[in-house]
């Protein structure tokens, strides 16, 4: 291998050692979020009431980052994703002791809620407003951004040996 083949496999290398490590930190803080995530989820249900909540409204956000709220019609539910918007719904419930609360959904959907409908809604009684639509948010399992980290763990080592290989092909001739 001439020093200029040598050095180009040697760039190639580092280059794909570049791109493994930040997807391998990438998968390995979704792994982070969604045990955490899972964590306090669990830990709301067990102690969240119960309560029945009426859709007021639906909250837009456009994929760009652009948030607004805008009312519906209550007649019909728009299952397309127009232009790019998923919808949160906006939902009013009163606590046991009778205080009102108004929160958005936490899970975005394609879907826009029918105004008006009635909704299960769980709550923390010692924060209200820390609620969700019961049944909305799905606890994500970790495993497939932990079985990405490994993958891209096992490419790195390659990566890295392959790259002593060549640094050894260097230092021999």
């Amino acid at each position: 291998m001439d020093s200029n083949e040598f050095v180009w496999a040697n760039i190639g290398v580092a280059v794909g050692e570049l791109v493994f490590l930040s997807l391998s930190a990438r998968y390995a803080l979704r792994a982070t979020r969604r045990v955490r995530d899972r964590s306090r989820l669990r830990s709301f249900r067990r102690t969240a009431q119960a309560a029945h909540g009426i859709v007021v409204d639906n909250q837009a956000e456009w994929l760009q980052g652009h948030t607004s709220v805008m009312a519906l019609d209550s007649a019909i539910a728009v299952s397309s994703n127009a232009g790019g918007a998923v919808f949160r719904p906006v939902v009013r419930f009163e606590t046991q002791d009778g205080t009102p609360v108004t929160f958005a959904g936490r899970t975005p959907s394609s879907r826009q809620w029918i105004v008006g409908s009635s909704v299960p809604v769980s709550y923390d009684p010692g924060n209200p407003s820390n609620s969700e639509v019961t049944g909305e948010t799905r606890i994500r399992h970790p495993l497939w951004p932990l079985l990405k980290l490994i993958l891209c763990l096992m490419v790195l080592a390659y990566l890295v040996a392959a790259q002593a290989f060549y640094l050894m092909q260097g230092v021999n001739e």
